[in-house]
Order: C-alpha cells, then sequence, then structure tokens
C-alpha cells in the first residue's frame, strides 16, 4: 500500500497523506477491468496500478513499460514534504491578500506524455533534490507495516506459490507533524511560490 500510495503522489503537485490514501482504498476490488492479466509487472505496477488505464492506452503503455530501466521512488518523507508545503502556502494565503501571490501549479502528471514528465517550477517529491535535502532535516517517524497485512500476504503466498522474501519490509518513514518546530516550517516556506509584500 505504501509503495501504491508513493508511486500515485509522484505524479500530483498535490498528494494526499498516507493515511488518507489507505482510507480511499479501503474496500476496493480487483480491476473490473481484468488489465491485470498478461503482463510484466513493471506493465502491472506503471500502467494498472498506478495510472488506471484501459482500453488502447493500456495497450500502448503495457509496450512501453519493459522497456523502463529504473524507477526510484522519492522518500516518503518527501512525498509530506510536498503535502505540508502545499499547506504551508494555503495558510499563507489566508494571511495575506492571494492577489499579491503566485498561484500554487496544480499538476496531475498522469495527463502528460509520460516519456517528458518534468515541469520546471512545479513542487514533486520525484527528482527535486530541494524536496529530498528537506525531507531529510525534519522530524520523521518510521513504522513496520507488515503485521497489517500479514493474513491476507501468507494467503497469497500459498495460493501463488511464490517465495517469500528472507528479509521483511524497510520501515516506512514519513514527517512526524507533532514534532514540528518554527524552524521546520521555515524550511518548508522555502519551497512555496512567494508572495509580495
Amino acid at each position: 500500500m505504501a509503495s501504491y500510495w508513493a508511486a500515485d503522489s509522484k505524479l500530483h503537485s498535490t498528494p494526499g497523506s498516507l493515511a488518507s490514501f489507505i482510507a480511499e482504498l479501503t474496500g476496493q476490488g480487483p480491476d473490473a477491468q481484468g488489465d491485470s492479466v498478461n503482463c510484466s509487472l513493471a506493465a502491472f505496477f506503471i500502467c494498472n496500478a498506478t495510472l488506471h488505464l484501459t482500453g488502447e492506452s493500456w495497450r500502448r503503455c503495457k509496450e512501453w513499460a519493459p522497456s523502463l530501466t529504473a524507477n526510484k521512488s522519492p522518500l516518503h518523507a518527501a512525498i509530506d514534504v510536498v503535502r505540508l508545503a502545499r499547506i504551508f502556502y494555503a495558510a499563507r494565503l489566508a494571511t495575506r491578500n492571494s492577489t499579491h501571490c503566485k498561484p500554487w501549479p496544480v499538476v496531475d502528471l498522469r495527463k502528460l506524455d509520460p516519456l517528458s514528465r518534468k515541469k520546471s517550477g512545479v513542487l514533486f517529491a520525484l527528482d527535486n533534490p530541494a524536496v529530498a535535502e528537506i525531507a531529510r532535516q525534519l522530524p520523521q517517524k518510521c513504522e513496520r507495516l507488515d503485521g497489517l497485512f500479514e493474513s491476507v500476504t501468507q494467503k497469497w503466498f500459498a495460493r501463488t506459490g511464490a517465495q517469500k522474501p528472507r528479509l521483511g519490509s524497510k520501515p516506512i518513514c514519513t514527517v512526524d507533524i507533532d514534532a514540528m518546530t518554527p524552524t521546520h516550517w521555515q524550511l518548508l516556506g522555502r519551497l512555496v511560490p512567494k508572495c509580495l509584500h
């Protein structure tokens, strides 16, 4: 679930929290289009699980996806940095005349050509060193989520006969908002669109 959230969040300049993402997905059934069959693992995660494509766009994506050599996800905390920077920006607008502030650029990369994802001037967790650097400076809390899906995971391995991993998953580290100080919020303020005084 955390990987799915991270992949989806990379495509938005206004990502939601991991908790809200899990809450939104709770209770959803399998893909009604049946597009998860007969495709590579890369195609499944990119075309089905992340982009939710169907029809001709899914077929084109299915052919394109295996050609990718790497898909490095940002730190989970970097996604929080973008989300919290958006909250910081909204608070700034509430205290100033918003006509003197640059607008927050809202972009959904799923609607752009997947081969040209760079969009200058837009705050994304993906490929943004400033976001990653601030994420490292903010307080974080880390959790292992293995136990949350233990019974479902065991059933899946039993049903598929797949080999279980030798090691458990890595901890998921997100920004600990309760431990943030004014200095941390000032770091986030460096990322948001500027306002005239």
